[in-house]
């Protein structure tokens, strides 16, 4: 289906809804400008092996002005209990890479949402949404609060991992916390781990669209004698390749102002012998666990861990474990928020084709962020991102394995 059709049928959707009585609409958004200095590593939507989203030109470190984000949210509900939901973002910097969408659809889903008790109610969600685990991004448009990018893990999600589902939670409101237990089947995430393996990990804060093609750096392995020559030079991450349902199961605790705890299993139940388009279907699986303490109104500290396998083609021709921890610590003073966070990252390559198409890597990363909140609707931050990391692939490109990228960057957010 086109990107104008979804946009046509979410339209479409709302008019409806608007005709009946008691209906509200709310229209929100996001601007970021941002100015970032880079060192000479290509990044990876520049076709480049970087782990950051903006890397240099030619070897060479350059300075970036660009509109970061620019995002409009709907927020529409029809009493208490009928809501929707819409994130549109338009994709305006500067990415020469064909396929990465302009204005496209990142989330959009509609839910009903019933009291059932005092104690308990339910919730159920259709359409195009993320699982409910990232920590990090809880602001307006899906966007990290405490930093400017987000960790490895957070930044994956937003790049490869969104679906097309039905969600379905239980929820208990107990007497000092709340207990939330869900359960979804989805389609449409079938290419998810073509990143991992074949780019590696990222530390970035650009969400994928729904029609976004994300460039892969031209690797022997893709060549017209390559192992993988059918693969197209970009992942479409959700697409549906083999008609199969996916699922995730989750569960979240909350202590209100004190702690949150989430957790999550998910499976696409990729096909690993599927093709279609230029588009494999890979099998991943990962298992996810994370938690905000707050051990005081200014104090708070974040992380969350990751653990997860990938295997696609005949014979397991890519077969790769993936894992990442992150550990943030943030504290705010009046207008001022300090924000300091380690992350660390690894891929295993198991399959028999490491000489043509090594995946392995390991590396961390450091990131320290200042903020200033100028008003409710407008914040300045100020971050310094560093990242080490290893990756054999690197040298098929006549690049060293191992690279060491820093950026650093001032944002200008607004909220409206």
């Amino acid at each position: 289906m086109s990107r104008g059709w979804r946009l046509l049928a979410a339209c479409v959707l709302v008019a409806g809804v608007a005709e009946a009585e008691g209906f509200r609409l709310r229209v929100g958004g996001l601007v970021d400008l941002r100015a970032a200095r880079t060192d000479g590593a290509t990044g990876w939507l520049d076709g480049g092996l970087g782990k950051l989203r903006w890397g240099g030109e030619d070897g060479e470190p350059k300075t970036v002005l660009a509109l970061a984000q620019s995002a409009v949210v709907f927020r529409a509900s029809l009493g208490e209990e009928l809501r929707a939901y819409a994130h549109l973002s338009a994709d305006t910097g500067s990415y020469p890479a064909p396929g990465l969408a302009g204005l496209d659809l990142v989330e959009g889903w509609v839910s009903y949402r019933p009291r059932l008790s005092d104690v308990l109610g339910v919730r159920l969600k259709a359409g195009h949404f993320f699982p409910p685990l990232s920590l990090e991004n809880d602001g307006v448009a899906w966007s990290p609060t405490r930093t400017l990018t987000a960790s490895a893990l957070d930044s994956w999600i937003g790049e490869e991992v969104a679906v097309n589902g039905l969600e379905a939670s239980v929820e208990l409101f107990l007497p000092t916390s709340d207990l939330t237990v869900t359960g979804a089947v989805f389609g449409g995430n079938d290419p998810c781990g073509s990143l991992l393996a074949w780019r590696g990990w990222a530390i970035e804060d650009r969400q994928s669209g729904l029609t976004d093609r994300l460039p892969l750096v031209a690797l022997p392995a893709f060549a017209s004698d390559g192992i993988f020559p059918a693969q197209d030079p970009w992942v479409a991450p959700f697409r549906e390749v083999d008609g199969r349902a996916g699922w995730y199961a989750a569960a979240s605790w909350v202590l209100p102002e004190r702690l949150e705890v989430r957790t999550l299993l998910y499976d696409n139940r990729g096909d690993p012998l599927a093709f279609e388009d230029g588009q494999y279907a890979w099998k991943t699986r990962f298992a996810a666990v994370g938690a905000t303490v707050r051990p005081s109104r200014s104090v708070e500290v974040v992380g969350q861990f990751l653990d997860g396998w990938t295997v696609m083609g005949p014979e397991e021709a890519v077969d790769a474990y993936f894992r990442t921890w992150y550990l943030l610590a943030s504290a705010t003073r009046g207008p001022h928020r300090l924000s300091v966070r380690y992350d660390w990252f690894r891929v295993l390559d198991e399959d028999r084709f490491g000489v043509v198409d090594p995946n392995d890597e390991e590396g961390d990363a450091w990131t320290v962020a200042w903020s200033l909140e100028v008003d409710r609707r407008t914040t300045i931050l100020l971050e310094l991102l560093s990242v080490d990391s290893t990756r054999p692939a690197r040298a098929l490109v006549g690049l060293p394995e191992r690279a060491r990228e820093t950026l650093v960057q001032v944002g200008v957010r607004g909220r409206f």
